[in-house]
């Protein structure tokens, strides 16, 4: 007998409209008594419409200001239509401190699985799409089920000495990997880099590397990338951009042993320059993903490649050719991929550099670039750690390229402001650095 195969018709996602008004019409009748607990149960995220969790947003905001609760004065501050439709107009018997911290539970319950289920929709959408690799579906399955688990109903607090204790040992820990020749932090191959920000880019820092087109930018993320796996930190590079073969090719002019010339099929391939520049490369532990377009697949790869040991530090060539989310404007789009790489640098404990463009504004007024020049920034500098800007430093003389400037525009816990000059070598593919402005 043929077994019957479910259709998505017959599987509606799990539906927690009553328990989350019921939820809202205790708080705002009884919030004195409920609220210091519900807040430690209940996120906005579990209501499942955007009307309800505005309400659970306005409550919640007058509980931490110390504001009084009650019917008049949440209606001075939501619409009284969806107020009514949500929250007072359906007929609910409303109970004690007992009663709605079950129905907080039992709404947790519901959006855990209602996260399940489109988690499973994401899952068969990666497995019925045949641009994805086996490893990428394989990976999106596991970024999607670390969204299915949501917050850990744990105290999230810790005291100073606690804190104090983990910092000791982090410390501790360091100073091992130090004794064993390990790096501590990821090296950026620019020494006024190292000495401004301590010693290079930390766990968990998104940095930002951005410039106008054809400036600089993908080829120093490329030396970064070097630097990175020379020092033992395996390096991944995302490029939406540009072919892993064309990067390849940027990365062997790096070494000095061939330029364009050397490579030309047309006036003929220098194979022993081509081996001596191969084997200063092949020992680095460095990955090329030229495929991943959308932010849900780069952090997908992200995420499984540092479990499996082959992702230190993770390279984004460019920021403006994620595809996000089609529904939200650009600004609001890039501040959410930013975001999202912000948190999974933390989770994973690793850096992330993103590339990004610079509109312009600033070579336009003859200026050098700020923060406020990142094109479509969104939450961009609010979410990094570290900005970097180049722009060109002079015009180019003969077949020389230009010098760069490089602007450190932000460094959480250091100096900013600070320019440091750089020299290209000629096939662009490797800077020198000439001094800085400390």
């Amino acid at each position: 007998m043929k077994e019957k195969v479910m259709t998505m018709a017959e599987l509606p996602p799990p539906n927690s409209t009553d328990i989350e008004r019921q939820i809202l019409n205790e708080t705002i009748f009884n919030a004195d008594a409920i609220m210091p607990d519900l807040i430690g149960i209940i996120t906005p995220d579990m209501f499942s419409d955007d009307d309800r969790r505005e309400i659970w947003n306005v409550l919640v905001g007058m509980f931490n200001k110390g504001e009084e609760i009650d019917l008049i004065s949440v209606k001075q501050k939501t619409r009284f239509d969806v107020l009514f439709r949500e929250a007072i107009g359906p007929k609910i018997e409303t109970g004690g401190a007992y009663s709605s911290l079950q129905h907080a539970a039992l709404l947790r319950d519901i959006a855990c699985r209602r996260r399940m289920y489109y988690a499973s929709l994401k899952m068969l959408e990666a497995s019925t799409n045949p641009s994805l690799s086996e490893e990428d579906v394989c990976g999106i399955s596991e970024s999607v089920i670390k969204e299915v688990q949501g917050e850990p109903l744990t105290n999230k607090e810790v005291n100073i000495e606690t804190s104090i204790n983990r910092v000791a040992d982090e410390l501790e820990e360091q100073q091992k990997q130090v004794a064993a020749g390990r790096a501590v932090k990821v090296p950026s191959s620019i020494q006024a880099i190292e000495r401004l920000t301590y010693g290079g880019f930390g766990p968990g820092q998104l940095v930002i590397l951005a410039a106008r087109p054809s400036v600089g930018k993908t080829a120093l993320m490329l030396q970064m990338a070097k630097a990175a796996a020379s020092a033992g930190v395996p390096s991944i590079i995302f490029s939406l951009e540009m072919t892993s073969s064309e990067l390849t090719k940027r990365l062997m002019y790096s070494t000095g042993f061939v330029g364009p010339e050397q490579l030309s099929a047309v006036r003929g391939v220098d194979w022993n320059m081509f081996e001596s520049a191969a084997n200063r490369l092949t020992p680095l532990d460095v990955l090329i993903n030229d495929k991943s377009r959308s932010l849900t697949e780069i952090c997908s790869r992200i995420n499984v490649l540092h479990q499996r040991g082959r992702c230190g530090i993770a390279f984004i060539d460019y920021l403006s050719l994620m595809r996000v989310n089609n529904k939200l404007d650009r600004k609001m789009e890039l501040g959410l991929a930013t975001r999202e790489l912000k948190l999974l640098a933390m989770q994973c404990g690793i850096p992330i550099v993103v590339l990004a463009q610079l509109n312009r504004d600033s070579a336009k007024d003859g200026r050098p670039p700020m923060l406020y020049d990142l094109k479509d920034s969104g939450d961009i500098e609010q979410d990094a750690d570290i900005v970097m800007m180049l722009e060109n430093a002079s015009e180019p003389i003969g077949d020389n390229p230009p010098d760069i400037n490089l602007w450190l525009r932000k460094n959480r816990g250091g100096r900013r402001d600070i320019c440091i000059a750089l020299r290209p070598n000629m096939t662009y593919s490797d800077f020198r650095e000439l001094g800085s402005s400390e």
